[in-house]
């Protein structure tokens, strides 16, 4: 039942090590679009469960989640500054 998104490129001896144990395992693999920045709509539509990244995406995760953040006004704005701030406290 599980589904891996690949969008490393495939000379990546990661990702071919990945494909190859997944493939294995017989979980289904999706390919992304070939346009990095357009990932999302991909994760939207595969909605993968397994998937290995490297760091220089996560930080363009990171800095996406807390311009969100930053700009909520309101209780939402303080809720999620909230519960972010818990969360860190707490790791």
């Amino acid at each position: 039942d599980d589904v891996y998104i690949s969008y490393l490129p495939l000379a990546h001896v990661f990702e071919r090590i990945m494909l190859a144990m997944l493939i294995y395992a017989g979980c289904a693999i999706g390919f992304f679009n070939g346009d990095i920045t357009k990932i999302k709509d991909d994760l939207l539509t595969l909605k993968p469960t397994v998937m290995a990244t490297v760091p220089r995406l996560l930080n363009r995760f990171h800095e996406a989640f807390k311009t969100n953040i930053d700009n909520l006004h309101g209780v939402k704005g303080m809720l999620a500054r909230h519960a972010l701030h818990t969360k860190l406290t707490n790791l």
